[in-house]
């Protein structure tokens, strides 16, 4: 939670930041960009990581990366300042997601899986209610560098539980002493078809996932929103968020993985075709809630998916892949997000990716393969003579 305080806190306020040195919308969404391509970078290493040095290592350093970059940004003086390091956050933010991924799909048996997922998922978003609100007032009575210094400060605490209550597990089962480029490319073919149908849902998940953290805040800015009231709207968007994660794992878990997934993508859509409209504090605060709903449907949908699909061989080779496709989505948002500003007004980007989710509702309705299995029931007991 201490990690969810501070991170999600840092991404509202990084496109703000970087508006208030002085770039441009273009420039902000570029800021997160970096954060994506850092993540993506990440994604490959830290599964090889995993396999290596096991999980909490793995989330450890990680954990690291994030608070120094945190503590970076408190000094950041231009925008290009702020890409670099975001690239630093984005992929400590991989290395520690692909370790605790891995941590939860060794540690949970398939049927109880989704509710697993998601309430670890529901506790970090616990932390994103709190966030946004505590990071926007921090900024607005202290500077976005008090701002920063706080979220380094919250990871660094989450470095000490991860040491303190992670048990440390083995290095992951290795197919062989093939090279890990060999490894990799034979997931790749193995799992051509999983990779092609289910992860293009996921990257469209993470894509209008993206708009909702880039250009939702920066709507709030132009239609003349404080940084202290978006920071509560987007609180409260995640407050929903974080409430939806128990109906989400029962989703999952006893009617499909699907059943959270296509809602989820649906609804994202919906939220960001509407938010051109809002052009008040409280119309804001309504379609930032409808996208608090829809993100919370899909708590934990592709990790869920990752987890169900992974083999037990070379487990972190496989779910460093699949990352790598969601992530894509997240790092290449921003930057569509920041051309596309360049060319039309940020009402209409907003409706461009809203149309990306929709789109997304559709291949995961039509193309997806439910990957929800469960045990075969044992045979009923026969009457004795």
């Amino acid at each position: 939670m201490c990690i969810a305080f501070g991170h999600q806190a840092t991404l509202i306020l990084l496109p703000l930041y970087a508006l208030e040195i002085g770039g441009g919308p273009a420039a902000a969404a570029a800021v997160l960009g970096m954060r994506g391509i850092g993540t993506m970078l990440a994604d490959v290493p830290a599964g090889v990581a995993v396999t290596r040095l096991g999980d909490k290592i793995t989330m450890a350093g990680g954990t690291l990366a994030v608070a120094l970059a945190c503590a970076g940004f408190a000094f950041a003086a231009d925008p290009w300042m702020l890409g670099l390091l975001a690239l630093v956050l984005g992929a400590g933010f991989g290395a520690l997601m692909l370790g605790r991924l891995s941590y939860v799909t060794r540690q949970c048996p398939a049927v109880y899986r989704g509710r697993a997922i998601t309430a670890l998922a529901g506790i970090q978003r616990l932390g994103l209610f709190v966030g946004p609100a505590a990071g926007g007032l921090i900024a607005e009575a202290f500077g976005f560098a008090a701002a920063f210094a706080a979220a380094a400060v919250l990871n660094v605490a989450g470095l000490v539980l991860i040491g303190v209550f992670v048990r440390r597990s083995r290095p992951g089962a290795r197919g062989g002493a093939q090279p890990h480029r060999a490894v990799i490319a034979r997931i790749l073919r193995d799992h051509r078809h999983e990779f092609t149908r289910s992860g293009l849902a996921s990257v469209a998940m993470q894509f209008v996932r993206s708009a909702r953290q880039v250009l939702i805040p920066l709507w709030g800015g132009a239609i003349g929103l404080d940084a202290a009231s978006i920071g509560l709207a987007f609180g409260l968007s995640s407050a929903l968020d974080a409430a939806m994660f128990y109906p989400a794992g029962w989703l999952m878990d006893f009617r499909g993985r699907k059943w959270s997934l296509v809602p989820s993508l649906a609804i994202l859509g919906a939220s960001l075709v509407l938010m051109p409209f809002a052009t008040t504090f409280w119309a804001y605060l309504a379609v930032a809630l409808l996208s608090g709903l829809g993100n919370g449907f899909g708590t934990g949908i592709i990790m869920a998916l990752g987890a169900d699909l992974s083999p037990r061989t070379n487990r972190g080779e496989f779910l460093g892949v699949w990352r790598l496709f969601g992530d894509a989505g997240h790092a290449a948002g921003p930057f569509v997000f920041s051309a596309a500003t360049g060319f039309f007004a940020l009402g209409a980007t907003l409706g461009l990716a809203g149309v990306v989710g929709f789109a997304g509702a559709a291949v995961a309705a039509w193309l997806v393969p439910e990957t929800l299995r469960r045990p075969p029931r044992p045979p009923p007991a026969t009457a004795g003579r």
